[in-house]
């Protein structure tokens, strides 16, 4: 239960592209809820979200990122909140944006640009996890993965 408390006070701070959790709020429904923890296990799979960038190899982080924006793409389709469909549209935005980038630094073998781009990635995915996980009542923690930390140390940017 802590999960939640924390990314309540969290999310109730933030917004994507100009909306927050009480637009999104009254249009939670159940089987979106479904749809999001069946894509939350997805992402729970994905190491490249959470690895340590030693760990990492350039041709997998792009494989991996491209596969997870197939998903959030399919995700985004089978929910029935156009709130909800907005905020992962943010995310096949800019996995396409940021996997152009990644293109480019892996040609040119800069490794601290290919990270920081990746750190970039996992931010924005920290805060629309967030904000779903807040509204949806989802607590990533219960299973114990990397996912739920990924939330809770990326999802709050000072500004």
């Amino acid at each position: 239960m802590i999960f939640l408390d924390i990314i309540s006070g969290i999310s109730s701070a933030a917004s994507i592209s100009g909306f927050s959790l009480k637009d999104l709020l009254p249009l939670v429904n159940d089987p979106d809820k479904r749809e999001l923890e069946r894509y939350f296990s997805f992402l729970e799979q994905r190491k490249v979200l959470v690895a340590p960038f030693d760990k990492e190899v350039t041709q997998a982080v792009i494989n991996s990122l491209e596969s997870i924006k197939a998903e959030t793409e399919q995700c985004r389709l089978n929910l029935k909140s156009e709130m909800a469909r907005h905020f992962l549209l943010e995310l096949v935005t800019i996995l396409s944006k940021e996997l152009m980038v990644l293109h480019r630094y892996q040609m040119l073998s800069d490794d601290f640009l290919f990270y920081k781009t990746l750190q970039a990635v996992r931010g924005k995915f920290a805060r629309v996890l967030c904000l779903l996980c807040a509204a949806h009542k989802v607590d990533l923690s219960t299973k114990q993965t990397a996912l739920a930390r990924l939330v809770l140390e990326h999802a709050y940017r000072p500004r």
